[in-house]
């Protein structure tokens, strides 16, 4: 599944008029599982929020269990970023600017994250290679440490 490959994020969408686009979601999550990286964050789209009430075939309840039973199963066990949920109107564009504003931003937070465990490691690195050069030197006693 190619198209998992280095996704920063794995988007599913379902419609409040279609409870199967909901209960379809299990087999899209089984696949993100074993081909989505581990730190993608999985972001879930209720869309066709602009639908009349009396339309709607999906309701919050339901999806509050729903996504509270996935939450859970998903938090148990993995090192996978927490989820985030969505509800928006592709005709109307209500709310999707926001959801990939939020995407966006954890992308940006899951990077600056990473730069700084990286410069971490590299400040431990050369904290070592300094404590070592001064225990060959006949220092004793020399205390290093890091403040990243």
């Amino acid at each position: 599944r190619s198209y998992y490959r280095n996704a920063k994020a794995v988007v599913f969408v379902y419609s409040l008029d279609k409870p199967s686009s909901l209960t379809s979601l299990t087999s899209w999550i089984d696949d993100a599982t074993c081909y989505a990286p581990k730190n993608a964050v999985w972001v879930f789209v209720c869309n066709k929020i602009d639908l009349p009430v009396e339309k709607h075939r999906v309701y919050d309840r339901e999806t509050d269990i729903f996504f509270s039973n996935l939450f859970d199963s998903i938090k148990t066990g993995t090192e996978r970023p927490s989820p985030l949920r969505f509800r928006t109107s592709a005709k109307t564009g209500e709310g999707v600017s926001h959801a990939f504003k939020e995407v966006l931003q954890y992308d940006v937070q899951l990077q600056k994250s990473s730069e700084i465990n990286l410069l971490h490691q590299e400040a431990v690195k050369q904290s070592t290679k300094q404590f070592t050069k001064l225990q060959r030197a006949g220092h004793t006693g020399v205390f290093l440490s890091c403040n990243c």
